[in-house]
């Protein structure tokens, strides 16, 4: 498709300006798959960043992170970012247990440890169950569209120029077939620096065996105090 505005921001929502792309863009979605963007430019942005635009085929507003940037020497820097949907897997879902509810109870517990709130649900009201337990928020929406049944997508809010709210909709279906894409390639003969998708987490979350041993006085036996600890007690 043809090169759209892309408004460019860091991980924090603070505006940096406007990123030109050299050449097209490319957007490559699949439901309950990739959702992407690559373009070549002449200054890469830093990986975490935001790009916001408007997709020319259907006036929707999409967010994209940069995940990866590949950037040869004295050459265009190629950008490769994923739905802001792939921020999720930063939030943590420690225990949900879904019992006898609805697709939309599902979403709200999916989605508690995130900025995304609910948006519209499309499926049927048939409760269902599930457990969601130390996951993050990204697998557990997947796990919700494959019990509840619906294909979730991301919704913004724009306003100034920047998002103002992120919402996830959960629709029965969603998209339109537009045929098939193959990419393919041989005897790659040159230098790239690529700084790689893969996130870097600086947080652990510490648990223990999840089996509690006391005594009635609430004091554990001498035996297991050395060698048991509870969540509580070892929580970082």
């Amino acid at each position: 498709m043809s090169a759209p505005t892309l408004y460019l921001f860091d991980r924090f929502d603070n505006r940096l300006g406007i990123l030109s792309p050299v050449g097209s863009v490319t957007h490559a979605e699949e439901i309950g798959g990739e959702d992407t963007i690559e373009f070549d430019c002449l200054m890469a942005p830093e990986k975490g960043d935001r790009l916001l635009w408007r997709d020319p085929d259907d006036g929707v507003w999409r967010e994209h992170v940069v995940v990866r940037t590949d950037e040869p020497l004295a050459e265009s820097a190629h950008v490769y970012a994923e739905s802001c949907l792939c921020e999720l897997l930063g939030d943590f879902v420690e225990e949900a247990q879904l019992v006898k509810k609805t697709a939309e109870q599902a979403l709200v517990a999916a989605l508690a440890t995130s900025r995304f709130t609910v948006g519209e649900v499309g499926v049927d009201t048939d409760t269902h169950g599930a457990l969601l337990y130390h996951t993050n928020a990204l697998a557990a929406l997947r796990r919700v569209e494959s019990v509840w049944g619906g294909e979730a997508e991301a919704e913004l809010t724009v306003s100034d120029g920047r998002v103002t709210t992120r919402t996830v909709n959960l629709p029965e279906r969603r998209g339109k077939w537009r045929g098939a894409r193959f990419t393919y390639g041989k005897n790659m003969a040159s230098c790239t620096r690529t700084v790689l998708e893969d996130e870097v987490y600086k947080a652990l979350y510490g648990f223990g065996k999840g089996s509690r041993c006391w005594t009635r006085t609430a004091i554990p036996p001498a035996a297991t105090r050395a060698g048991s600890r509870s969540a509580t007690s070892t929580a970082a």
